[in-house]
């Protein structure tokens, strides 16, 4: 039921107010298997139909894991060229899994709104940091599926701090939000 309710508000904002809320593009996906990578979902994206219908995306990665292996928080924010583009995703999304990865998923509006709002949310990010790995980066990309730079940094990016203390698994990083 969560899931319809989560659907009726993402089209009532949209065919409601064709003017501020009808401009939203950007939804949060949630309830992703942790051992979801981003290029995976943008791979899965691109074949559920959605290439070049998306232009950022980005996976927070939880770098604090004892261990090698690095996981997602479970949600991811994508960003699509068009509000038609987001509902329509949103509607295929809750009716029915695009593959056997996104089954259970949900996805709501996020706060930050459009590409060029995650842009400068991110530019200068600690997340844009050297150190960290490329598929831990939000990411830009083009009308053919491909993955598009990222605007360089305007001014100088401190390296991201990530505690190895007793921090809960499913808190992010302040580097990861």
């Amino acid at each position: 039921m969560r899931k319809s309710g989560h659907l009726l508000t993402l089209w009532r904002d949209v065919l409601l107010d064709g003017t501020k809320k009808c401009a939203r593009t950007t939804i949060m996906v949630m309830n992703l298997q942790r051992n979801l990578r981003q290029p995976d979902l943008a791979a899965d994206l691109i074949r559920a139909g959605y290439k070049g219908l998306f232009d950022f995306l980005y996976m927070p990665m939880n770098f604090r894991k004892s261990g090698s292996a690095t996981t997602n928080f479970g949600y991811a924010f994508i960003n699509f060229r068009s509000s038609t583009d987001a509902t329509n995703f949103v509607s295929e999304l809750h009716g029915g899994p695009m593959c056997y990865r996104l089954e259970g998923v949900t996805a709501e509006w996020s706060e930050c709104q459009g590409l060029q709002a995650n842009i400068r949310k991110f530019r200068n990010s600690p997340l844009m940091h050297k150190s960290i790995p490329l598929d831990c980066k939000p990411t830009m990309y083009g009308l053919s599926g491909e993955r598009l730079l990222f605007p360089r940094p305007t001014k100088s990016i401190p390296r991201p701090r990530i505690r190895k203390a007793n921090f809960s698994q499913d808190e992010p990083c302040e580097a990861c939000v």
